[in-house]
Parts: structure tokens; sequence; C-alpha cells
């Protein structure tokens, strides 16, 4: 199913008629493989370390730690459906330019320094059901706004980005 936002110009198309995700319908790869299709996710913020110490509703979801990896994993290095560039662009350059943030989604100059660097072969995402706060591995660098925020599969504490609007 395919959900129209006229604001944003987006749709869904993970509905789960199982009930649980599964990303080898096929549905899944006609809505991938469609020019405009972008990968975007819809959660809250989680920590890996806050563990509430009353019982809590839900854990949270997969997604809310590997949404993106997952999408490379599987797209890109499991399936060989897209090149990493198609992917890239697929999860940064097309969501940007649907929801018009002028200098992102590119590295080029002028542009904003928000990278990922990633050993594609060592790319393994490890969360569960049970456990999704469980760490990609292969995640070796991720930098915003020109600043390392993950080294390896750590935080460094660094907070340089902000909440972006569309213009």
């Amino acid at each position: 199913m395919i959900i129209e936002d006229p604001d944003a110009k987006t749709g869904t198309a993970f509905t789960y008629p199982s009930g649980k995700p599964n990303l080898n319908a096929s549905y899944n790869s006609i809505f991938w493989d469609h020019p405009t299709a972008a990968l975007g996710i819809d959660t809250g913020v989680f920590s890996y370390e806050y563990e509430r110490s009353t019982p809590v509703h839900m854990l949270p979801m997969i997604n809310f730690f590997a949404a993106f990896p997952s999408f490379i994993q599987k797209f890109v290095k499991t399936d060989k459906h897209f090149t990493m560039e198609q992917a890239i662009f697929k999860t940064s350059t097309q969501p940007a330019i649907r929801h018009g943030l002028t200098g992102r989604g590119t590295i080029t100059p002028g542009s904003f320094a928000d990278i990922v660097l990633l050993d594609l072969k060592n790319l393994h995402v490890n969360s569960t059901p049970i456990n999704p706060k469980k760490k990609t591995t292969g995640l070796e660098y991720v930098i915003v706004n020109g600043e390392v925020v993950v080294q390896g599969e750590d935080h460094t504490g660094a907070t340089p980005g902000k909440v972006l609007r569309r213009e």
C-alpha cells in the first residue's frame, strides 16, 4: 500500500499484512524501484544506555537503531538489487530533494558535511526484536557538520546536529 502525503510528496511501502516486517515481500522491491522512492523513518529518540526502572509497554523497533544499515545490507550487500550509489541516493539525496533541504544529501562544495563511512564487507545489522539496541557492525564513522559523532561502535559525545526544516 502506498499512502501519499500531498505536502511532503512522500509515501510508505512498509505495510505488514502478516503483522510483522517482511523485507522479502514483493511490494517492497516494487516500491523501491520507483525513481522517486526515498527512505525515511518516523521514530522517536531512544538511547543505547538508558533503561527504564519500570517495565516498558514496548521495546523500540529495530528501525530506531538500524533502518538505514538494514536497507543497505538487504538491497546492496545481500540482494545486490541496488548499487551503493543508488542506495545512497535513495537514503540521502532523494529525501533532501523531496523535503527541500538545500545543501544536504550530497557531498559537494558548499554542502554540509554529514557523512557515514561504512565497511560494506563487514556491515551487519545485529539488532533483533528482543534486542533492538544491539549495535550494527561495519559502521566506521558518522560525521555530522564536519564533526565525528560516532567512531566504531561508540558515540563521541559530540552533538553538532540540528533539527532541519524544509525551506
